[in-house]
């Protein structure tokens, strides 16, 4: 027999025979060929240690033989040890026999190889081995990242950054590993957001970064836990071959990672959506199977965001996290919020706690833009055994969204790398880090020495360590003592900051110096507008270089020597000094006030200005913009600005106005209120939806878990309704989050049995009328050929589209049940009915209702494309006016063809003023004459704004309404006076057209920029060539369109329709 000692970086070996191995001496092998309480021991901090023997078998082997193997020895307490047979068949290392030691008592693993597998020219190798490897000696991080289901969904750009960071960021912030607690995709019947995912993800494997995924309901279905596309995707296969993967439950319904890192040695486990007593078993084995790991559990519904556990969440801490002491940390997703619970748990019943548990929910989709890309990093610092927890959004390039603390904090943990050991008998090694603190020599026998500490952290933890040597090589280690630094105070903000004197251009800042203690240097930084302007070490700042009679902001920061800086000052605002003319008007007594201020509107009045060379009007500007929104006569004291964003706040300044200029300005700030009525109706209405239905398992009742989160998501919304300071991104967010959870709950009902047994007697037959309310098939036929619908049909998609120029389709459909019956509106269909199509988008909405009661929807959107003799018609030419502003313009030519065509006119002035900007009466003004568009009735006055609309602008919005150019805002608002952004305008255009892409970017450096609702038409507007980009290769989709702009598309808009 031959014996080799080794330590590896994997448990067990690849290879049959590691490099680095050593032979043991003779003595060595004298020492354990016996059982004599002489021990060979491999010890290793950062690798699995082993010892391996090769056995020459002294008799020819036949098959069937056993070989019987016993080793004896012992290991640490609490360690794991395992056999392993080299199986020839499978060409690897296979587990025979493991031991978990309670003591460092001697243990024997014993166990039986088939000759057939393990034996190969009379020789059979066997190892025996600790786990847990280390890789670097340096700290690491953890990311995790949950619900991204509408990231998949509609804001893939912030996704893929959102993954491209984090692949970016593996070497320099040392990423070990990244956890997904579930909701992959919104839909699970869409197969392109599995794409995605799948996509996101091969990034990950790309990288060589280890990663843990789990089904939430989004991904499988809330009732039905439907997992094979998630199978299909992210199932046993995908992950059976990477070295971290532990192993499967159910095709990776469930599994485990097996992660080391610098001497720290986890085990992740994870379990989908549907949680049943069998999963919690299966949990429980592996956990108990690998006591010596620490341990972090991820399930997709655990903590709720009131920081109390959710019902499955109870039953998982009781079942699972309470029976294992290894666990440390649960971490979930589900449901929109961030909360953090610490429980301390006694596992050995001495009334003193054993350990803490860390059970996080960090989920962000419920907010804008499905969360933005907001994301939890865990750095993991050893040296102090802390865990430091933060958030950031490479989207935004923010850190936290919750700054009340949420999304920051510290876990501690036992983070000490552990000791390793395989003793086939005794030795004690201990790992002590060779950073040296201090040195000091010469010291007499007997006495004291001390050493000074510095450049460390407040509130950490540290540990040290002495080794006294002497001059014949004595030399004596101490034990490890430990500390933890106190808490420093946060450096105190400036006070009192003042403008000390105003002009034109500039303001003069000055503030109270921050006490700090003596030598302690401090600076100060000023911000102007939110942006960092000036660091200076004085108390007193110039900011130069302003605009006269404007409104600024400032506050200022301090920073100490250590790099801390202050929370800010309060804010100061400050309007530079007007520079007017001795003939322009004057402000009287009085201020500009601001009245009636709702959600999309304000009222503001002034005093009358007077002048000697007589006042000619006013003008009123918003949010410090050049051009006036609006100019009223000098008779006029008042004006109402309507189509305001709801919760913004908005600036305002009147001047008045002759022919020698303007008057200084007079200046109001306001906040539009937020509109809750919509979300509060809701609420009322799934509170009575709640209230109406009864909970149990019979058909046409509720579970009591689906009634549990119904209630749950309809706390959360009136949470939001009566938060004041909520925004109103915050309040839309949950408002759909509401609407989803209310057809949710109204898909949990209790089916009734599609055909009732035929034991029942005749009399309870109306008792089990079917419930189905599906299609199996539906098909749109013109003239006589079956049409595509996008996207093909599926029972479990209710949306459709299809374009057309034909003026009527056949609607062919199958029930699923046949005492199903299908209305559109109030009439009953039958298959095969003709519908005649207007022009532009006829929305049909198909309502299945069955034998019971219950009703399904299905949309299709058809758009009949206009024909050329119908719009294809260019209108009739115009002469054209001397216009002096357009020569040498860009677009010249265009703006004298739209003149030509009466599609747009000059100003009485003689100016076109072709950089002005359009608001969306101007521009479908301009779209309804290109493609002399009329409708047919008169603007409904049902708009709240409707008054508001010109009575030039009428026919032209409700023609555009007609047409699905335009819809009215959630506020039913038209806004017609809003001005029109360049993403607004492509979207106006190519919904005329109904122009698609099989795209889904637009190559546009800003592609980022370009909001999820736009991105589609901006695409296809761009492959036809209707829209060009600004400089730089950008689309702009924020900036305002100009008049020259306008023209430009509307004609290239002509020239499609032509086609």
């Amino acid at each position: 027999m031959r014996i080799y000692k080794n330590a590896t970086d994997q448990e067990p070996p690849k290879e049959q025979t590691p490099a680095g191995e050593t032979e043991l001496t003779k003595e060595e092998r004298v020492s354990i060929a016996e059982s004599n309480d002489q021990y060979v021991t491999v010890d290793s901090t950062n690798q699995f240690p082993y010892i391996r023997f090769e056995v020459e078998l002294q008799h020819q082997v036949e098959p069937g033989d056993q070989i019987e193997v016993n080793w004896e020895g012992h290991t640490l307490e609490g360690r794991k040890v395992t056999m392993y047979g080299f199986n020839h068949a499978t060409n690897q290392w296979t587990a025979i026999a493991n031991h978990i030691a309670k003591s460092e008592d001697d243990f024997t693993l014993a166990g039986e190889l088939a000759v057939d597998d393990y034996v190969r020219n009379g020789q059979v190798d066997v190892i025996v081995q600790d786990e847990i490897p280390t890789r670097d000696k340096y700290d690491y991080t953890f990311a995790w990242v949950s619900d991204t289901q509408f990231l998949t969904e509609l804001y893939p750009h912030i996704q893929q950054q959102q993954f491209d960071w984090i692949v970016d960021s593996i070497d320099e912030m040392n990423i070990k590993y990244l956890f997904h607690t579930g909701d992959i995709v919104n839909d699970p019947t869409a197969e392109y957001q599995w794409k995605r995912a799948d996509e996101y993800m091969k990034l990950l494997e790309n990288a060589n970064l280890p990663h843990g995924v789990l089904a939430g309901n989004h991904d499988v279905g809330s009732y039905d836990w439907d997992y094979t596309t998630y199978s299909q995707y992210f199932g046993e296969a995908r992950y059976m071959n990477q070295p971290y993967y532990g192993g499967s439950y159910k095709d990776n319904r469930g599994h485990y990672d097996l992660i080391s890192v610098e001497g720290n040695d986890f085990i992740m486990m994870y379990m989908g959506w549907g949680i049943e007593d069998e999963d919690i078993a299966w949990m429980n084995e592996v956990l108990a199977e690998h006591p010596d790991r620490i341990a972090f559990l991820s399930f997709h519904d655990y903590m709720l965001a009131n920081g109390n556990r959710s019902a499955i969440g109870n039953k998982l801490f009781e079942q699972v996290v309470v029976p294992n002491p290894n666990v440390v940390a649960v971490l979930s997703g589900h449901y929109t919020g961030a909360s953090l619970k610490q429980d301390n748990l006694d596992d050995n019943g001495d009334g003193t706690p054993d350990r803490t548990v860390y059970q996080m929910l960090a989920d962000y989709q419920g907010h804008a833009e499905g969360g933005m890309g907001f994301m939890r990093l865990l750095h993991i610092d050893q040296d102090h055994n802390q865990i430091y927890v933060n958030t950031y959004s490479p989207y935004k390039d923010e850190y936290n969204y919750y700054k009340d603390g949420r999304d920051e904090f510290i876990i501690n943990l036992d983070l000490e790398p552990h000791v390793k050991r395989v003793a086939t008998d005794t030795i004690q090694v201990n790992h002590l880090r060779a950073a040296t603190i201090g040195d000091i020599q010469q010291v007499a026998s007997g006495s004291e020495a001390t050493q000074s500490w510095s450049d460390l952290q407040p509130n950490s933890a540290y540990a040290w360590y002495a080794i006294a040597e002497d001059a014949f090589g004595g030399r004596t280690v101490s034990d490890v003592w430990t500390f933890t630094t106190n808490e420093q105070g946060d450096l105190a903000a400036p006070t009192n900051l003042t403008a000390l004197e105003v002009s034109s251009t500039s303001v003069k800042l000055g503030w109270d110096p921050v006490n700090t203690e003596p030598g302690q240097s401090i600076q100060y930084h000023v911000y102007q507008d939110g942006a960092r302007m000036a660091s200076v070490t004085d108390s007193v700042y110039d900011a130069g270089e302003l605009t006269p009679d404007t409104r600024y902001e400032f506050y200022v920061t301090a920073e100490d020597e250590q790099g801390h800086e202050s929370a800010p000052s309060e804010v100061v605002e400050v309007y530079t000094a007007a520079e007017v003319d001795p003939d322009a008007p004057v402000w009287g007594t009085g201020e500009l006030t601001a009245a009636d201020i709702s959600t999309n509107q304000v009222t503001l009045e002034w005093p009358e200005a007077a002048s000697n060379a007589g006042v000619e009007g006013y003008r009123i500007y918003m949010n410090q913009g050049t051009e006036p929104v609006i100019t009223v006569t000098n008779d006029v004291y008042t004006h109402s600005v309507t189509g305001l964003d709801q919760g913004t706040r908005y600036h305002f300044t009147v001047k008045a106005y002759n022919k020698a200029g303007e008057s200084a300005g007079l200046h109001k700030t306001i906040t539009t209120a937020i509109d809750r009525s919509e979300l509060t109706a809701l609420i009322e209405a799934a509170q009575q939806k709640l209230d109406s239905t009864r909970e149990g398992n019979a058909p046409g009742e509720y579970p009591a878990v689906a009634r549990t989160q119904f209630r749950s998501a309809i706390a959360l919304a009136v949470s939001v309704a009566n938060q004041a300071d909520a925004t109103a991104d915050e309040v839309e967010s949950a408002q759909l989050a509401l609407e989803a959870a209310i057809r949710t709950y109204a898909a949990s009902v209790m089916p009734y049995p599609v055909d009732p047994p035929s034991t029942n007697p005749p009399a309870m037959e109306t008792d089990f009328r079917s419930g189905n309310a599906g299609l199996k098939s539906l098909e749109i036929v013109i003239d006589g050929v079956i049409a595509a619908l996008t996207p093909a049909f599926s029972e479990q998609i209710t949306s459709y589209r299809l374009a057309t120029e034909s003026s009527s389709i056949k609607l062919r459909f199958d029930v699923a049940h046949n005492g199903a019956k299908v209305m559109l509106g109030n009439e009953v269909l039958n298959p095969d009915r003709e519908i005649a199509l207007k022009e532009g988008d006829n929305v049909l909405e198909l309502v299945i209702i069955a034998e019971n009661g219950n009703k399904k929807s299905y949309t299709l959107t058809i758009h009949r494309k206009a024909k050329e003799d119908t719009e294809g018609q260019k209108p009739e030419p115009q002469p054209v006016p001397e216009l002096e502003d357009i020569k040498g313009h860009w677009a010249t030519t265009a703006i004298e063809e739209a003149l030509t065509l009466g599609i747009v006119n000059g100003y009485p002035d003689g100016s076109f003023k072709p950089d002005r900007s359009v608001t969306r009466a101007e521009f479908i003004v301009m779209m309804a004459k290109a493609l002399q568009g009329t409708a047919m009735n008169e603007l409904s006055s049902d708009f709240s704004d409707s008054e508001t609309v010109g009575a030039w602008a009428k026919n032209a919005l409700q023609w555009a309404l007609d047409e699905g150019i335009v819809n009215g805002y959630h506020d039913n608002s038209l806004r017609p006076n809003l001005v029109v952004n360049r993403a607004e305008m492509a979207v106006m255009i190519v919904r005329y057209l109904g122009l698609t892409s099989l795209q889904s970017e637009t190559g546009f450096r800003d592609q980022d920029q370009i909001p999820a609702w736009a991105s589609k038409e901006i695409t296809a507007a761009a492959e036809n060539g209707i829209v060009n980009g600004r400089s730089g290769n950008r689309f702009a989709p924020s900036e305002v369109t100009t008049r020259a702009e306008a023209v430009m598309v509307i004609l290239r808009m002509l020239e499609q329709v032509q086609k």
